[in-house]
C-alpha cells in the first residue's frame, strides 16, 4: 500500500509541475518568434515605408506599401496583413507583388517579439499591436482614413487567420480573406496535445464564434476562405465546418494536394482579392 501511495504522489506531483509549465509557458509553445534576416531588408520594395509605434510590449515596426508608390496618395482600399505563426511580414512580398499603379495600400503587421517588433507576443498584445499600428499609420499618412472607415480589408493566415478576424470585429470591414483558418484555439490545441493540458489554454482565438459575431452585422462582410486539402497543421475539416456554418457569407476554396504551406498555390485567389477582381 506504501507503493502504491508513494506512486500516486509521484503522479500527482508530475501532474501539477506539468500542468504548471503549461500554464506559464505555453506562450513559447504557440509563438515561435524570429528577426529578420538581414538579406530581407535589403530586397524590399522601394517605396515601402516603416510605421513605428509603441505599445505596452515595448517599440514596434509595421510597413505600409502605397498606392502609386505615394504614402500621400488616397487608396481606394486598404489591406491589412497578417503572417502565420513561424512566418514575418515581409515574407509576404515572396509572393504577392503588387503592380506600381495598384489602387491599394498594404499594411503588414509583424506580432511582438516578431520581426523588428520587441516584447511578447499573446491575443491581447497582438490586439494592441495592431490597434496602435493603424492609429499611427492614420496619423502619419491621413490619406488612408477614408480607406480605413469605409474599405478596410483583412488577410491571414493560419494564426493570422485568428488575428484577421479579430481585427474584423472592430472595424467596418469589406472584405476577408482566411488561408489555412482553425476553428478554434481550443480545437487546434486539442488536435495537438492531450487533456487535460487543453484545459489549461490560456488563448482562447475562436473563429467560429468571431464569424457568428461578424453573420449579425446588418451587412456582414465577404469572407473567402482558401484550405489546403493535404493541410498538416490546420486539418482542413476545420476549414470545410466554418464554410459549411457560415454559408451565405463564406466563399470556400480546397486545393487539391496543398499543404499547410499554401501561399504560393494560393497566390493567384489572393492577388484577385487584393485586386479587386471577381473571384
Amino acid at each position: 500500500m506504501k507503493l502504491v501511495g508513494w506512486a500516486a504522489l509521484y503522479v500527482g506531483v508530475g501532474l501539477v509541475v506539468v500542468s504548471t509549465a503549461a500554464w506559464y509557458l505555453q506562450g513559447y509553445l504557440i509563438y515561435h518568434p524570429r528577426p529578420y534576416a538581414p538579406i530581407v531588408l535589403t530586397v524590399l520594395p522601394p517605396h515601402l515605408v516603416e510605421i513605428a509605434y509603441n505599445t505596452a510590449q515595448g517599440p514596434q515596426v509595421a510597413f505600409y506599401l502605397p498606392p502609386h508608390d505615394s504614402p500621400t496618395h488616397v487608396p481606394e482600399a486598404l489591406w491589412v496583413l497578417f503572417h502565420g505563426n513561424g512566418s514575418l511580414a515581409l515574407e509576404w512580398f515572396e509572393h504577392l507583388r503588387p503592380g506600381p499603379q495598384t489602387h491599394t495600400g498594404l499594411l503588414l503587421i509583424d506580432y511582438p517579439g516578431y520581426g523588428k517588433c520587441t516584447g511578447r507576443s499573446s491575443r491581447d498584445a497582438i490586439i494592441a499591436s495592431f490597434e496602435a499600428a493603424l492609429h499611427t499609420l492614420q496619423q502619419r499618412y491621413p490619406a488612408v482614413r477614408p480607406a480605413i472607415e469605409r474599405s478596410l480589408n483583412v488577410l491571414g493566415y493560419s494564426l493570422g487567420a485568428a488575428v484577421a478576424l479579430e481585427l474584423a470585429t472592430r472595424y467596418p470591414t469589406q472584405h476577408i480573406v482566411l488561408l489555412a483558418p482553425f476553428t478554434s484555439m481550443y480545437d487546434i490545441a486539442s488536435h495537438m496535445v492531450v487533456w487535460p493540458i487543453t484545459t489549461l489554454l490560456r488563448e482562447r482565438f475562436d473563429n467560429r464564434q468571431t464569424l457568428t459575431t461578424l453573420a449579425q452585422r446588418p451587412v456582414s462582410p465577404a469572407v473567402t476562405i482558401i484550405h489546403g486539402e493535404a493541410d498538416e497543421v490546420v486539418p482542413v475539416a476545420m476549414g470545410r465546418a466554418l464554410a459549411r456554418s457560415f454559408p451565405a457569407m463564406i466563399t470556400y476554396h480546397e486545393l487539391v494536394g496543398a499543404t499547410h504551406s499554401i501561399l504560393a498555390r494560393a497566390t493567384p485567389l489572393l492577388m484577385r482579392a487584393i485586386e479587386g477582381r471577381a473571384e
